[in-house]
């Protein structure tokens, strides 16, 4: 069995490699309704397959760096960050991450968030990240917030939840300044 590599420690969770043993578990967590209710595509249906294609696209990226988000002591995967569309000329980079529910509400996503700015800043050299959270998901902007992002922007009506209509699209991003 191939182990984890651990790219960035915390104190509650570490940022590690995406393995290929991983891809049973996105698969089932990512297709959990709770899990998807705010993101960009809430009926998205994901197949097992697809996430091997998408393994395989991760592996190889300049654009784009994943993480596995795994409780310390633990090797089990705990969700997903990662940092997409890496801008390496203009020095930014776009965000993204989401949390299996029975870590939920435990500041595993805010130190996720934490790490992987770190490792923006410090390694690819960027001088921002930037994010954008649908109005209703109250939990995700606090966790951007928290981290030092600042809302910047409103795409007005921008997505469709299930249960809430067309809502708001929040655009925050971070500097780097003195994050490194």
């Amino acid at each position: 069995m191939v182990s984890r590599s651990i790219i960035m420690t915390g104190n509650v969770v570490s940022l590690g490699t995406v393995l290929k043993s991983d891809l049973e578990d996105i698969t089932a967590y990512m297709n959990d309704r709770d899990v998807r209710t705010f993101l960009r595509d809430p009926a998205r249906i994901f197949y097992f397959e697809n996430e091997e294609e998408w393994y395989n696209r991760i592996r190889n990226s300049e654009e784009s760096r994943f993480f596995a988000i795994v409780e310390n002591g633990r090797e089990t995967l705990s969700g997903l960050i990662s940092l997409h569309s890496v801008d390496y000329r203009n020095g930014n980079a776009y965000i993204a991450y989401s949390i299996k529910k029975e870590f939920w509400n435990r500041g595993f996503a805010t130190e996720a968030v934490s790490l992987a700015i770190g490792y923006a800043f410090r390694y690819l050299n960027l001088r921002k990240v930037h994010s954008t959270v649908m109005e209703p998901n109250i939990a995700s902007k606090k966790v951007l917030e928290k981290n030092g992002f600042v809302e910047s922007g409103r795409f007005r009506k921008n997505g469709y939840i299930p249960g809430y209509g067309f809502v708001d699209e929040i655009y925050l991003e971070l500097m780097n300044e003195g994050h490194a």
